[in-house]
């Protein structure tokens, strides 16, 4: 994972870790070509506007290397314009993903150019009276009780870092402490499981204060 700037790969790393994902930080394009010759990863996610050397260049240098021709390269930026996504595929890149990167749009693209099968886990509210999992439709219909506000401000820290896992766990806990929150629980859970991300945030944010 290549990009100049630590909160961008910070929020990704929060994403991809849980899943099994292993990450190697780069903070330019040089950087990226040396580590990537380094450890030979499976992917390189690889920001194109970069200080020292930007990703344009790394990708070209990294496909001049035979042991990396192969490896799968998708590239971001919140700043480019449609000619330099273009450009973007011709130096190397297998894909093209704009910032701010949406974990959904991230995860489909993994999937189609690594070949990966997503297996998604239901967590079990033992605690709770009723079925764990509602489609949207009847979580509209049902009250939703929000839990106590130090429990609002940690979703909102684990929201703002893109740490669905996190969320997913807290989910959880609500469930399990107070049967009045599992609907709260519920909904945050099926919003995570859709990797809504804004959604959740929104969510979040109309029960603080």
């Amino acid at each position: 994972m290549a990009d100049d700037r630590w909160e961008n790969r910070s929020i990704l790393i929060h994403l991809l870790e849980p899943l099994g994902f292993e990450i190697i930080e780069a903070t330019n394009g040089q950087d990226c070509v040396n580590k990537a010759l380094e450890f030979q990863p499976d992917c390189i996610l690889i920001d194109l506007v970069m200080p020292v050397m930007d990703g344009f260049e790394a990708m070209r240098q990294i496909r001049k290397l035979p042991q990396l021709q192969n490896v799968v390269a998708i590239g971001t930026s919140a700043s480019i314009m449609e000619a330099e996504k273009q450009e973007s595929l011709s130096v190397g890149c297998n894909a093209f993903i704009p910032k701010p990167i949406r974990a959904e749009e991230l995860l489909n693209c993994l999937q189609v150019h690594l070949g990966l099968e997503w297996i998604c886990e239901e967590l079990q509210y033992p605690n709770a009276e009723s079925e764990v999992f509602h489609n949207q439709s009847q979580i509209q219909h049902e009250e939703i009780i929000a839990p106590p506000a130090e429990q609002i401000d940690l979703l909102f820290e684990l929201a703002m870092m893109g740490d669905l896992g996190g969320i997913q766990k807290q989910a959880e806990k609500l469930a399990q402490l107070d049967i009045k929150y599992v609907s709260f629980a519920n909904h945050l859970n099926q919003l995570a499981k859709n990797f809504e991300e804004e959604k959740i945030l929104e969510f979040v944010e109309k029960y603080r204060n």
